[in-house]
């Protein structure tokens, strides 16, 4: 397995020096990321409240979430969602108590 030598983070103002000629699939990728960073993930997914930018590993350009207080974001994008919130909702389902209730 090929390790990656050259990363970088790319947001809103670095975008535009990210070498997408040289990327796989890059005319693809930069029309994609290039809407997501600009225009916010918010105005392509109501329930997300995050920023956006780009990790590029080699030739690899892949979108990353950041988030630090959106604790009601949707899971899709927040690990404490996912793992903290969603869960506790879960335990709040009727069937799944009576069975924790026997255990």
């Amino acid at each position: 397995m090929k390790s990656s030598r050259n990363v970088r983070r790319y947001d809103q103002g670095t975008l535009q020096e990210v070498p997408w000629e040289q990327m796989k699939d890059g005319a693809y990728v930069k029309a994609y990321l290039s809407a997501c960073l600009m225009d916010g993930a918010e105005r392509y997914v109501k329930n997300v409240r995050t920023k956006m930018e780009a990790l590029a590993f080699d030739d690899i350009v892949l979108p990353v979430t950041i988030n630090e207080t959106e604790y009601e974001n949707s899971y899709v994008c927040s690990p404490y969602t996912h793992y903290i919130t969603y869960a506790k909702e879960e335990l709040r389902m009727p069937m799944l108590e009576w069975i924790l209730e026997r255990v």
